[in-house]
């Protein structure tokens, strides 16, 4: 099945997709991450200086691939534009009540009060098929996340599972954490939220979709993650580095040790 028009197919179906971050507005960056067959490239336009010009690059960069391409928009009043960008779906922060889950799926479809249809953007092929067909595929593949991450959230997450429209959960611990005045999100009262919040998205057909590390995979799919974003291409960039710094400081200590 193709990662891009399949991920919400998918997400509905069980499947454990993983991806990554993007945070770097460069091209190159998308073509290496599809290549090495990432589910998802969620591009993020809330915590990295990515604006809609950013947004559009990167996502007419991943349009032509099969990795499916989401967008974390900064705000709900920026879905229209990450969709007409070409982007499979979107990421959007702060939900915490049914009807801001509500608002953001009306927002991220077609129909009264909801998304507005262009002809001339990259999503309708530039005016070169026909808008039936592009409503018809906007419906079956536009993929919507939501993220709880405040205790308004976490109360309201039973109310918001059953949002209709609504693909996933993303559940922001570190906001969490952060919103219920903690500094460790091993602190009590944020296992508890979280727990809660797994509890609803588990007991609804709505994916629970985490931020988790790349060890942590096997543990996240045990309690029922279906959506896991590892780390971000900053990151990758890093760690890449820091093993070269470290297999370099190792070489060095034996050249030393030699003499």
């Amino acid at each position: 099945m193709d990662r891009r028009t399949g991920c919400r197919e998918r997400l509905a179906a069980g499947d454990l997709l993983v991806g990554t971050f993007v945070k770097t507005a460069a091209v190159e960056t998308v073509e290496l991450l599809d290549r090495a067959g990432l589910d998802v490239l969620c591009l993020d336009a809330e915590h990295a200086p990515l604006g809609r010009a950013e947004v559009a690059l990167l996502a007419a960069a991943a349009h032509g691939r099969d990795v499916a391409c989401l967008v974390r928009v900064s705000s709900a009043g920026e879905i229209g534009a990450a969709l007409d960008a070409g982007a499979t779906g979107v990421v959007v922060p702060q939900v915490s009540s049914a009807d801001g889950a509500a608002d953001v799926v009306r927002r991220a479809h077609y129909g009264p009060g909801g998304r507005g249809y262009s002809g001339s953007t990259r999503a309708t092929g530039y005016g070169t098929g026909t808008m039936a067909e592009h409503l018809d595929a906007a419906r079956r593949r536009t993929v919507v996340v939501v993220q709880v991450e405040d205790p308004d959230g976490v109360a309201q997450v039973n109310a918001i599972v059953r949002v209709e429209g609504v693909d996933a959960v993303l559940l922001g611990l570190a906001d969490l954490t952060v919103s219920l005045g903690a500094d460790d999100r091993r602190a009590p009262e944020v296992v508890e939220a979280a727990e809660r919040v797994r509890r609803a998205v588990g007991a609804s057909p709505v994916a629970l979709a985490e931020v988790v590390p790349v060890e942590g995979l096997e543990a996240a799919r045990a309690r029922g993650v279906g959506l896991a974003l590892v780390g971000s291409d900053q990151q990758l960039l890093r760690s890449g580095a820091e093993a070269i710094v470290g297999a370099a400081a190792a070489v060095r200590g034996g050249g030393q040790s030699a003499t």
